[in-house]
C-alpha cells in the first residue's frame, strides 16, 4: 500500500498546503497517513480530507461526493469502490469525507491483498 499512498500523495501535492492552512491539521497526521496508512480521527484531519475532496472536485459544499469523478482521478479506486464508499450517509461534510476515505482505503487494501501486491 505504500506505493498507492505515494501516488495519492502526488495527486494532492498542489493543494496540500492550502488544505493544511484551512483545516489547521498537524503535518505529522498527514505524514502518518502517507507513511503508515494511519487515518487519524482528529477533527482537523477530517476537515483536511474534506478540503482535499472539495479542491479535487469530488465533493461539493453540501458534502455530496461524485463517485465517477473520484474513480477517474484516484489511482486504484474503481467505480464500484467509489460508489460503495460515497454512499455513506453523514450530514457533517468533514466526517463524511473521513468515513469515505476510511472505506476507500480499506477496500483498496483488500483488493490489493487479493492480487498479492
Amino acid at each position: 500500500m505504500s506505493y498507492v499512498r505515494n501516488l495519492w500523495k502526488g495527486r494532492i501535492a498542489g493543494i496540500e498546503g492550502e488544505c493544511v492552512d484551512k483545516s489547521g491539521v498537524k503535518q505529522e497526521l498527514i505524514d502518518e497517513f502517507f507513511k503508515y496508512g494511519t487515518l487519524s480521527d482528529d477533527p482537523c484531519f477530517k476537515c483536511f480530507i474534506q478540503c482535499i475532496n472539495f479542491k479535487l472536485g469530488f465533493m461539493n459544499a453540501a458534502g455530496d461526493i461524485d463517485a465517477k469523478s473520484m474513480a477517474k482521478a484516484i489511482d486504484f479506486v474503481d467505480l464500484s469502490i467509489a460508489q460503495k464508499c460515497t454512499g455513506i450517509v453523514e450530514p457533517n461534510p468533514c466526517q463524511k469525507a473521513y468515513l469515505v476515505a476510511k472505506c476507500i482505503y480499506s477496500d483498496v487494501s483488500k483488493q490489493l491483498s487479493l492480487k498479492q501486491w
